[in-house]
């Protein structure tokens, strides 16, 4: 009797795992996915020109989604341009609260002194300062 018990607490456990594993799989879906519950706040090939203090600013993405009042998903193939420089990744997060755009995709940024290719970036909008995450390659216009 006792080996029935331990079989069927194990059957319960295994099941139990399984059971969060599938959970976590759907807790963590890709961009792509959470970018489908908002279909109707979203754009696909979209394009736009913000005027700025300095320069006017070039943005296009495959899909815009807007996830709520204060963040914005720009999903696929994103560009970021202005007449200083231009930032190309994918899956780009504005947050218009906090004033931060930033990506966890490979990036491309160039500018007229050269091009840096990294593993993301976040770029702060009201220190306008650009910071690369993770491993960063620099290569001047010389090159």
């Amino acid at each position: 009797m006792n080996n029935i018990f331990k079989k069927i607490n194990l059957n319960v456990l295994i099941a139990l795992l399984l059971l969060s594993q599938i959970i976590l799989i759907f807790m963590n879906s890709s961009i792509e996915q959470i970018s489908q519950n908002y279909q109707s706040n979203s754009l696909e090939k979209f394009t736009t020109m913000i005027s700025g203090d300095k320069s006017v600013d070039i943005i296009t993405s495959d899909k815009m989604v807007k996830i709520n009042e204060n963040k914005t998903m720009l999903i696929g193939d994103t560009s970021l341009k202005n007449s200083e420089y231009e930032i190309s990744s994918k899956n780009v997060t504005i947050d218009t609260h906090n004033m931060i755009t930033s990506s966890v995709k490979e990036t491309k940024t160039t500018n007229n002194q050269g091009t840096i290719k990294s593993e993301g970036f976040e770029f702060d909008q009201e220190a306008n300062i650009i910071k690369f995450n993770g491993k960063s390659e620099f290569k001047t216009n010389e090159d």
